[in-house]
């Protein structure tokens, strides 16, 4: 299914970037909606206070605390993830930001940072044998 949502620009630059660095280095059909998916799957049982924890560190962290400007993203997530995106808005109520929908926007940014980070100290995605 594919997902039309806001995301950080810079973090949208990078899950482009790895997605097409992956595909070429590994001779696989990597494209940025299999890492959006990954990123929000390893976030998708957190409680509300926690997915507000995760956007909230990244603001301070990334932005000093500052909402960032979004960009438009479409990409490929599974149907449960899409799931979780449809429901995102209605499980942060009452946090932060939830009533703007720029939550959204952070704890989806949020999570795919946290998963790039992660996937960079992992190294190259191995190519097809």
């Amino acid at each position: 299914m594919t997902w039309s949502g806001r995301i950080e620009g810079e973090t949208k630059a990078r899950l482009l970037d790895k997605a097409d660095d992956d595909a070429a280095s590994s001779k696989r059909n990597l494209m940025p909606g299999h890492y959006l998916d990954a990123a929000l799957r390893k976030i998708s049982e957190l409680s509300p206070e926690e997915l507000a924890s995760l956007a909230n560190e990244w603001l301070i962290e990334k932005w000093s605390g500052e909402h960032p400007p979004g960009v438009s993203i479409q990409a490929g997530v599974s149907p449960d993830m899409s799931e979780f995106l449809k429901g995102l808005k209605r499980t942060m109520r009452g946090q932060r930001g939830a009533g703007s929908g720029g939550i959204i926007l952070d704890v989806v940014s949020a999570a795919v940072d946290r998963f790039l980070d992660e996937a960079d100290e992992e190294g190259p995605f191995p190519s097809v044998r």
